[in-house]
């Protein structure tokens, strides 16, 4: 009896810890993209999200560069070993998760572009703010002509050949430059 009794005690410590654990019902309201876009500076705040993620989409593809090339031997790790090999496979979730990145980056470019600056901040319109997120913007695209045989370029679209991604760079880091003249934009354009 008593067997059965911790039997069920640490099931219901397992069932209540997972309702602990699960953060989907947690309601912030500083954290709502409402209350992000609706301050006086959402377009200086939106830069520095989009910054943050091109941190992230950094440390999403680089690891699996380094493993790629000579310059790291993958002996003890739990990373995929199958780039050790030169072998990349799309199921792979490193190659998933670079590539889902790169795509968060772009988007949340375009919505500071498209949502935030004209709806909520139209004084960055015109500034540097706005020329940085065109400029993450082509980054994206960079990275996706760079890193990928073949991406879509808009959510849900048919993937799109690296060609197609460096227009699109090109075509954003130019809009940066035009916004505001950085050499940053003219290296990337070169790079492009």
């Amino acid at each position: 009896m008593k067997k059965y009794l911790f039997i069920v005690f640490i099931a219901s410590l397992v069932y209540t810890g997972c309702d602990l654990v699960d953060g989907t019902n947690v309601q912030n309201p500083d954290l709502t993209l409402d209350a992000a876009t609706e301050q006086s500076n959402a377009g200086a705040a939106w830069l520095n999200g989009v910054e943050r993620r091109a941190a992230i989409v950094y440390n999403n593809f680089l690891p699996t560069a380094e493993l790629a090339t000579d310059n790291y031997v993958n002996v003890a790790t739990f990373f995929n070993q199958n780039v050790d090999n030169g072998t990349f496979r799309d199921s792979d979730t490193d190659i998933e998760n670079a590539n889902f990145q790169v795509h968060r980056l772009r988007e949340e470019a375009n919505y500071g572009i498209r949502e935030v600056i004209p709806n909520n901040d139209p004084t960055a319109a015109g500034t540097a703010t706005e020329a940085e997120l065109y400029f993450y913007k082509g980054w994206s695209h960079l990275l996706a002509g760079e890193l990928f045989v073949a991406l879509p370029a808009v959510p849900e679209g048919d993937a799109v050949s690296p060609e197609a991604h460096f227009d699109s760079a090109r075509v954003a880091f130019e809009r940066a430059n035009q916004i505001a003249t950085d050499i940053s934009y003219d290296a990337a354009l070169a790079r492009t």
